[in-house]
């Protein structure tokens, strides 16, 4: 059972099976005190280990980042900036009489405008950035909260095993190289285990960084349950294609630039009193061919990347689909199991080692559902593609 990566972005959450844990790489652990009160597991920054945290919606932290955003109050400050820069270059073109300046002059402005028109939509798509990696984020710590609580588990069945494998080495019913590897697999959850927790710590920073506030804060994160809702077979490919192309704000600006370059080989042959030319017109012509170059290729990895989100959605509900058939399986075998141990055929241990597997897949089944979601989001919207 293998899990898909998702592309794009920041701390990118993976789980994936063994025989003993689930593995994630977007990671919370999130405990209890003595006293009942929810607190972190294994950070090594901030506040102390029976420090209470506050709850965290995806809500409250999306509005934090927004709020925050550099980028966003970039795009404000540009814009007033690109206003007051349209009323002194078109007055300045209003007094110009010369024909070089005048072409210069409208260059400039046509560049101004374009980014005047789209500077809502830039502000939009940004919001919509920050809302995707928020809640990238929040998935993935949610999926470590049960990953590092798989981990636990799979470590007390593993030392409990060892008990065991002791017996049978000094009976002489395994060998010591079989006792070794045992004994590896073991320290190999506690490191992965431990990995996992550092892991915890840099997505709230990241998460920290996004809402502008002290990275060593933690918080008890707050996801709903998300409904599974397969919706490939109603997904239109070459419908999702047209609307990106159309609408991915990365395509519109390199569009703004080949036109602006167009208009710079259009009026190349304008000349001042003096006969001297605008620019030199192999350069001209140039920049010309290389903007339409490169929004050519950026219509092309858009393409790819849109089909390619396509395909993993369909792969995702195929995975799901197989994990739902499996799961009823383990789930009808466990009886049996439980059965057996009644009968003396199975140890406890075994059983239990049983019901991890299926905790295992269980988990497993939620984060798809999350990657799903995710994915679902990419596809509806290209801006968070590129």
């Amino acid at each position: 059972m293998n899990k898909k990566n998702l592309l794009c972005v920041v701390l990118a959450g993976t789980v994936f099976m063994s025989s003993n844990a689930v593995y994630a790489d977007k990671l919370s652990s999130i405990g209890t005190s003595k006293d009942g009160e929810v607190m972190i597991i294994g950070s090594p920054y901030g506040n102390d280990k029976d420090d209470v945290v506050t709850d965290l919606t995806i809500e409250e932290a999306v509005n934090k980042a927004i709020n925050y955003s550099r980028n966003i109050k970039n795009l404000d400050e540009s814009n007033e900036i690109a206003e007051i820069d349209q009323m002194v270059t078109r007055y300045a073109w209003e007094q110009e009489s010369n024909a070089t300046a005048n072409i210069t002059y409208s260059l400039a402005l046509k560049n101004l405008m374009n980014s005047l028109k789209n500077y809502n939509e830039n502000k939009e798509a940004e919001k919509e950035k920050i809302e995707y990696n928020v809640k990238q984020l929040f998935y993935g710590l949610k999926d470590a909260e049960r990953s590092i609580e798989l981990y636990d588990d799979g470590i007390e069945l593993s030392k409990r095993q060892l008990k065991i494998y002791d017996v049978m080495l000094k009976v002489g019913k395994m060998s010591q190289i079989q006792y070794n590897e045992a004994v590896t697999a073991a320290e190999t959850l506690e490191s992965n285990k431990l990995n996992l927790e550092n892991s915890v710590d840099a997505a709230y920073r990241s998460l920290n960084q996004l809402m502008g506030e002290s990275i060593s804060k933690k918080y008890n994160i707050i996801v709903d349950d998300i409904e599974y809702k397969p919706v490939s077979s109603e997904l239109n490919l070459d419908a999702a294609i047209t609307k990106a192309l159309s609408s991915n704000m990365t395509l519109r600006g390199l569009s703004d630039s080949v036109d602006i370059a167009k208009m710079s080989v259009d009026t190349f042959d304008f000349r001042d009193s003096t006969g001297v030319t605008s620019s030199d017109r192999e350069s001209t012509r140039s920049q010309y061919e290389q903007a339409s170059r490169g929004l050519e290729d950026a219509k092309k990895a858009l393409t790819a990347s849109v089909t390619s989100v396509y395909d993993n959605i369909r792969n995702t509900e195929n995975e799901y689909r197989q994990n739902e058939l499996s799961l009823n399986d383990m789930k009808n075998e466990l009886v049996v199991k439980e059965t057996q141990l009644k009968l003396g055929k199975l140890t406890q241990i075994e059983l239990d080692q049983y019901k991890n597997s299926i905790d295992q897949l269980e988990a497993e089944m939620k984060s798809e559902v999350r990657s799903h979601d995710l994915l679902v989001m990419q596809f509806n919207n290209s801006n968070l593609i590129m």
